[in-house]
């Protein structure tokens, strides 16, 4: 009975809720449902600190730096040393440029399949777009990119695998393909003659000249010098070096303008400070420094000329009753104590019954990870021994299949330490659900993207 419980508790909440009329409901019972009690907070949304930042520009006649924090929903703008100056809100964007000439910020936004223009305090000075193929339409645009010597804007028009070119009123220019396949980012190098484009889903670079015309390609994927995986950002020095957040190699390549390899470029990387992964870089064409998204430990990372780190900025609280983006809560009906899966902060928390934080295990993780890894932890289930099952979601590229590990099931006992993990091929369509049958401990999963439940014995 209890497993029966379990399973349909919350549809039968919502069938009561939508039945209830003027107090009664089709049962003939009056229904009160009072709260009980709150626990755990959000994260703080204070100037200058992130939530996911993913996207960054600068503006090298001023040195300011432009930060898209996604999960915040936000652009932050700060000076060259990470001080805030304002932000603003922007729902829905990714790529991010800025004109040092005349201080415009122009941004892509890939669910609106439009491009926005904003002043360096946020009023839209401009928008453009919708939805298609034709000339000037979209089709999830994911990053933009100014000319510095016109003005014209480029966009990654990466649904529809093209670049297309426009003035500064956004009257198309120029539009043309190549060999695209998921690309995530573009720059042109200062002197205006070169157009570079981050070709993720191949791990690639390749550059055009201004017209379009393609000229040469680098990389493939790999953990070695050149090699790429997941390169996203892309941005071009004052005399024509090319940096790649190399995203999930954890670092940023430097290259000269021909795709030579010159250096390896890191931030810090540790359980403290979490894991470099850059989304994002930008570098600013006069003082040749270097800013980058450290995405999953929530901070900026600023590196000199030389490409030396110097310092970072942002960074949030990830410990005790902070929650970022909880997917997941299951009770231990021996104990009555209340797990959470904190999904944004990869952590697992343990709270008694009355809301108190007891402990927690995990910790934001690196890309590369193992089987013991929480990464991206969503709903989970207690089973009759006091023990816990993760849904640990991860990520799964279908081009890599070899990267990382795949028992993206994990079971843990009360204390964080882990048991075991399983997997199956059909997990990497998608897993949203979980449940385990508190005597049997057969396991069940729901598998959403192929619309069915997977049903695993206890082994």
């Amino acid at each position: 009975m209890k497993f029966y419980m379990r399973v349909i508790i919350i549809p039968l909440f919502f069938l009561c809720i939508l039945f209830i009329e003027n107090g009664q409901n089709v049962w003939g019972n009056d229904i009160v449902l009072v709260h009980q009690g709150t626990f755990g907070r959000g994260l703080s949304k204070s100037a200058g600190e992130f939530n996911y930042p993913s996207g960054i520009g600068v503006d090298s006649s001023t040195g300011n730096v432009y930060v898209w924090d996604q999960w915040f929903s936000r652009i932050q703008r700060f000076d060259a040393e990470g001080n805030h100056i304002c932000s603003w809100n922007c729902s829905n964007a990714l790529g991010i440029d800025v004109n040092y000439t005349n201080h415009v910020i122009c941004v892509a936004a890939p669910n609106q399949n439009k491009i926005i223009m904003y002043d360096q305090n946020g009023q839209i000075i401009n928008e453009w777009g919708s939805y298609g193929s034709s000339p000037g339409q979209f089709n999830t645009p994911r990053d933009v990119a100014f000319n510095q010597v016109n003005g014209n804007v480029f966009v990654l028009d990466s649904g529809n695998n093209r670049v297309q070119e426009f003035d500064s009123q956004a009257n198309i220019v120029n539009t043309w393909t190549g060999s695209l396949y998921r690309a995530f980012g573009i720059s042109i190098d200062p002197s205006g003659q070169f157009v570079y484009v981050a070709n993720t889903g191949a791990c690639d670079i390749h550059k055009f000249d201004i017209r379009g015309n393609f000229i040469t390609r680098w990389g493939s994927l790999g953990s070695g010098a050149g090699q790429l995986r997941w390169p996203r950002g892309v941005s071009i020095d004052q005399v024509g070096n090319v940096y790649v957040a190399d995203s999930d190699m954890e670092r940023i390549q430097k290259f000269d303008s021909e795709g030579n390899f010159i250096e390896i470029i890191t931030g810090p990387h540790n359980h403290d400070a979490g894991p470099f992964h850059p989304r994002a870089v930008d570098v600013n064409l006069n003082t040749g420094e270097i800013y980058v998204c450290a995405s999953y430990a929530h901070r900026i990372d600023k590196f000199s000329s030389n490409s030396s780190y110097e310092f970072s900025w942002g960074h949030h609280e990830t410990d005790g009753p902070v929650f970022n983006q909880p997917k997941g809560i299951a009770v231990d009906t021996n104990t009555d104590q209340i797990y959470v899966s904190d999904t944004g902060n990869h952590l697992i928390k343990r709270f008694s019954n009355g809301g108190n934080f007891e402990s927690q295990f995990g910790g934001t993780s690196f890309v590369d990870r193992d089987e013991y890894a929480v990464f991206f932890p969503a709903p989970i289930a207690v089973d009759s021994g006091g023990n816990f099952w993760v849904l640990n979601q991860g990520i799964y590229y279908p081009d890599d299949p070899s990267w990382g590990s795949d028992k993206y099931v994990r079971q843990f006992d009360a204390d964080g330490n882990y048991i075991f993990g399983f997997a199956h091929p059909d997990f990497k369509a998608g897993m949203y659900g979980l449940c385990v049958h508190p005597d049997t401990k057969e396991i069940y999963v729901t598998n959403t993207p192929m619309n069915k439940i997977m049903k695993f014995d206890s082994s």
